[in-house]
């Protein structure tokens, strides 16, 4: 953070070599799941546009939006493009949204995108006249945010999960972590994804 406010690097534990590299990103006003490794194969398998990993919201929104608003945002609301931005031919939408539940100026809603840019959820409320109050990822493809983990905190994922995981990503078995004991999975039932390798 070129303001050096805290970050979730601070609380992370030391690597006895290489670094900590974070699965996609955070802006400082959304809460929620992220992943974070050592693994530099497996954060851009993660996070390459060509694995098809999609990304789960809880949305809290300050009005109850219309059936006609949720048919623009699932099939493309119009957001404004950024110049350069490959994805600048086409409008921003979600993949799926649901309504949850709320009342008075408090409804929540999850939504799914297959490509996370910055303030991107914000935006496609916005171009609706809704405004985002309250913004959490609770899944990153597979791997969903831990019922019993405390905000701020971390854990690390066992050995069956990340053997999982990286199954589904289509990547080799790799070394072999540490086994963490007790582990409680963090992950749910996913579709195998093609590989960076195969042709698109």
């Amino acid at each position: 953070d070129p303001r050096q406010r805290p970050s979730v690097f601070d609380d992370l534990p030391p690597l006895r070599s290489g670094r900590w590299i974070a699965v996609g990103r955070l802006d400082y006003q959304t809460t929620g799941l992220l992943l974070l490794t050592n693994d530099g194969e497996l954060a851009n398998t993660l996070m390459h546009p060509r694995t098809g990993i999609d990304r789960e919201y809880a949305v809290r929104v300050d009005a109850k939006l219309s059936d006609t608003a949720l048919k623009r945002l699932g099939e493309g609301a119009g957001t404004e493009a950024r110049p350069g931005d490959p994805r600048e031919d086409r409008p921003d939408s979600f993949s799926d949204i649901r309504y949850y539940d709320g009342h008075g100026a408090n409804h929540w809603y999850h939504v799914v995108l297959m490509e996370g840019r910055n303030r991107e959820v914000r935006e496609l409320f916005a171009s609706v006249g809704a405004t985002v109050t309250r913004l959490k990822r609770v899944r990153y493809g597979p791997v969903i945010l831990p019922p019993w983990l405390p905000r701020g905190a971390w854990e690390e994922m066992g050995a069956r999960d990340l053997g999982r995981l990286r199954r589904i990503l289509g990547l080799p078995r790799g070394t072999r972590p540490k086994r963490t004991p007790n582990a409680r999975s963090m992950l749910i039932p996913y579709p195998r994804l093609p590989t960076l390798g195969d042709n698109p």
